[in-house]
């Protein structure tokens, strides 16, 4: 795990899903901090939630959630950071805009993905929904992800690239345009 350095989280902007995280869902226009929010090690922020972790490796999403991309067992939406699972020990969370799907890296490189699953985006072998953070089976350690609106890649412990989801441009860079519902190596 690499060390990462901590601050508090800066809101800002569109809040009509309460993806700020203040219990609200009015805009703000100038950077503001959430009242005794403390410190964070990472955040990530898509189009209507975000996520972020804590410096005890505590996991919190908030925001929309209509394709369950908070990963808190249902569809409801949160205007409030409220905690992912029961396990204190993750390492990186990535959204990418316009994103329904969320991803995480668990310290000891387990791959976590939950949300919206058409095209396969969470990689793990088939197109169900999740609203809880899934693993696919058997799957070795990954150094880091990245999400993209509709497919996601990452970087497993060997170097090795590997994308999965939607391909129809060629976006996974495979060779085809076929979509990938597991990782597929480049």
């Amino acid at each position: 795990m690499r060390p990462q350095e901590r601050r508090p989280a800066l809101l800002l902007g569109f809040n009509g899903w309460g993806q700020l995280g203040m219990g609200h869902t009015l805009e703000r226009r100038k950077p503001v901090t959430r009242t005794n929010d403390g410190t964070w090690t990472g955040v990530a922020a898509g189009a209507d939630h975000t996520c972020g972790i804590r410096p005890d490796d505590e996991l919190l999403c908030w925001g929309g959630n209509t394709s369950g991309q908070l990963g808190l067992g249902d569809l409801e939406t949160r205007m409030l950071p409220t905690v992912v699972g029961t396990e204190g020990d993750w390492q990186t969370v990535e959204i990418a805009n316009r994103s329904r799907h969320t991803c995480a890296l668990k310290n000891d490189g387990r791959r976590y993905c939950w949300g919206h699953n058409g095209d396969g985006r969470l990689g793990l072998g088939d197109t169900n929904r999740r609203t809880t953070p899934a693993r696919l089976s058997g799957e070795g350690s990954w150094l880091s992800l990245a999400v993209g609106a509709n497919f996601t890649c990452g970087l497993r412990t060997d170097r090795s690239l590997h994308c999965w989801g939607y391909n129809y441009h060629g976006q996974l860079g495979v060779g085809d345009t076929n979509d990938r519902t597991v990782p597929t190596a480049l």
